[in-house]
């Protein structure tokens, strides 16, 4: 049985939620809620968030696993940052459980590491992890300039800033990450890259995902790395996806 606390939106056909760093469950996906009329919404909050158990760093190895303990039926997951890569993991390890897959800027470098501009960024980042200082919020102001987000305010919804800074410092690198992408592939999960057109490594790394999966790319502009907060747009686009049960062509981009 999974230790996290999972908060409930709705009822219908099951969609796991999943935050990524900084920001609590509910907070990242509140302008999804209305999407509860029609889905049955189970919003994750990952270890450290909320009542789930405290952890030092954030770890996409134990969120994987955490999420594959929540798939004990099949669901759709929409994911976002950090958790995106957790919830790439976790579709590897349990394909026939994955209705679709949508991923909002994925942290999942390796897909693409030929690009310079991921490269770049992966690169810049590393050295920050070394050098950065102690000090929580230069310590995430730096690390959101090398990635071009922007730091959210975190007086409210959110692990506190300190602790969020504490997750970001001592978590498992996305670069060690091993996804083994032919899985998705070959399973036919239909899966949805979006990223915000804020960050050439970001839309770079969304675009590799999607070449890995055999997926779709599509870019939401607006709100920079929150895209779920541009609901108007994110909030069809999600649903007509994961209505339509149907691998769009590897070679797909749109932009909405």
């Amino acid at each position: 049985m999974t230790p996290l606390e999972i908060i409930t939106w709705g009822s219908g056909e099951s969609v796991l939620l999943v935050h990524g760093s900084l920001m609590d469950g509910p907070t990242t996906w509140a302008r999804q809620r209305p999407l509860s009329e029609r889905w049955g919404l189970r919003v994750v909050q990952r270890r450290g968030f909320g009542s789930s158990p405290a952890t030092e760093g954030e770890d996409f190895e134990h969120d994987a696993d955490d999420l594959c303990d929540l798939l004990v039926r099949p669901a759709h997951v929409i994911a976002h940052s950090y958790g995106a890569l957790s919830a790439l993991l976790a579709a590897t390890r349990r394909p026939g459980a994955v209705r679709s897959l949508t991923l909002i800027e994925p942290t999942s470098v390796t897909a693409g590491l030929e690009d310079p501009d991921i490269a770049r960024a992966v690169g810049g980042i590393a050295d920050w992890w070394m050098t950065a200082p102690r000090d929580p919020a230069k310590f995430l102001a730096g690390y959101s300039a090398l990635l071009g987000v922007r730091v959210p305010d975190l007086t409210d919804g959110s692990a506190g800033l300190e602790a969020a800074a504490r997750y970001l410092r001592h978590c498992r690198p996305p670069w060690t990450a091993e996804v083994p992408w032919e899985i998705i592939a070959e399973a036919g999960i239909p899966t949805l890259v979006v990223s915000g057109g804020h960050s050439p490594a970001l839309d770079a790394i969304a675009a590799a995902v999607a070449r890995r999966t055999g997926g779709e790319h599509v870019l939401i502009r607006g709100s920079g790395h929150a895209i779920q907060r541009a609901a108007d747009t994110f909030n069809p686009a999600v649903e007509r996806h994961m209505r339509s049960a149907r691998v769009q062509p590897a070679s797909s981009h749109d932009e909405y």
